[in-house]
C-alpha cells in the first residue's frame, strides 16, 4: 500500500478537503443536533456512540477509496510516460 509519510499527507489533504465543506457540515450539526435534543439521556448517550462509530467507518471507507485513487493515479501516470 502507502509509506506513512505518504499516508500522512493524504490524511492531512483529506481533512483539509472535509474542512472546506462548511456549509454541508453546518447543515448536518443543526439537524443531528435537533434530534438529539429530543432524545432521554441515556438513548442520546447509545445515539452519539452509534454516530462516532459510524464517523471512524466512514472515514476509513473514504481514506481508503482516496489512496485507490492516488494509486490509479501514479499508476496511469507511469504508463503515460513510460511511452
Amino acid at each position: 500500500m502507502i509509506s506513512d509519510g505518504i499516508d500522512l499527507l493524504i490524511g492531512e489533504r483529506i481533512g483539509e478537503v472535509l474542512n472546506e465543506c462548511k456549509r454541508r457540515k453546518k447543515i448536518h450539526f443543526e439537524t443531528e443536533q435537533k434530534y438529539l435534543n429530543k432524545m432521554e439521556p441515556e438513548s442520546r448517550a447509545q445515539a452519539m456512540l452509534l454516530l462516532e462509530d459510524l464517523m471512524e467507518c466512514t472515514y476509513q471507507d473514504q481514506r481508503t477509496a482516496y489512496c485507490a485513487g492516488v494509486e490509479d493515479g501514479i499508476r496511469i501516470a507511469r504508463k503515460i510516460l513510460s511511452v
